[in-house]
């Protein structure tokens, strides 16, 4: 744009000298040159807003990334990233095997960057148990420092089936994430020896979390 100014000035003080040549090739090679740049960052601001519809939607998630797996690695997508277990949780339970000098605390499955966790829109975010602050029965704390007793005593697929049980049960959201859990539980298999290392003392394995629970039935 300056260098179009200052080709107009230059025309516009010379127009009325007929002994100096109108630069005319400049000043159309200069609105071509402009031309381009308007085009390239019209394209680039469709670009942009197609990306922000796309992160919004939730149903139109970029299928060549993955929607689960280490936290450090997961792209949120323009949502959030939900750990399971919970971060506060590992970090607690990392800090509670620190000071018993259990070697499961070098464990990556327990830091905020190696541990698990799954793409969630972020409203839905906030519709897990495990989001947010709370001190009331059976609010966020609660619920956490229940996962970081579990993964404590060995039993770290029971903490992941607390949230996995939470996402399923929500009618709002089971039928959303399922093939988003699936995901999950293969990044779990991919770290087979790290799950089985923090799950010692638990009969329950990735496969029984596979399929969801079937309803009680109710009583006659």
């Amino acid at each position: 744009m300056r260098r179009r100014r200052q080709i107009l000035a230059d025309v516009q003080a010379t127009h009325f000298d007929p002994e100096v040549e109108l630069p005319l090739s400049s000043l159309e090679s200069a609105m071509r040159e402009e031309g381009r740049a308007l085009n390239k960052r019209r394209t680039e601001l469709a670009d942009r807003i197609a990306g922000l519809e796309h992160k919004l939607s939730g149903d139109k998630l970029d299928p060549k990334l993955p929607r689960a797996g280490a936290h450090g690695q997961l792209d949120a997508q323009g949502g959030e990233r939900h750990h399971m277990p919970a971060n506060n949780a590992l970090g607690q339970a990392r800090e509670v095997l620190l000071q018993l000098g259990d070697d499961r605390s070098k464990s990556p499955l327990l830091t905020e960057s190696g541990g698990g966790a799954m793409q969630m829109v972020k409203e839905d975010h906030y519709e897990t148990a495990s989001h947010g602050t709370g001190h009331q029965e059976g609010g966020p704390n609660e619920y956490r420092a229940k996962q970081t007793t579990l993964i404590v005593e060995g039993k770290y697929l029971e903490a992941i089936q607390m949230d996995i049980d939470d996402i399923r049960s929500n009618p709002l959201l089971k039928d959303k994430y399922e093939k988003v859990i699936q995901k999950f539980l293969d990044f779990l298999e991919e770290n087979q020896r790290e799950v089985d290392k923090l799950n010692r003392t638990s009969k329950l394995t990735i496969n029984d979390l596979r399929a969801p629970k079937a309803p009680t039935p109710a009583a006659p």
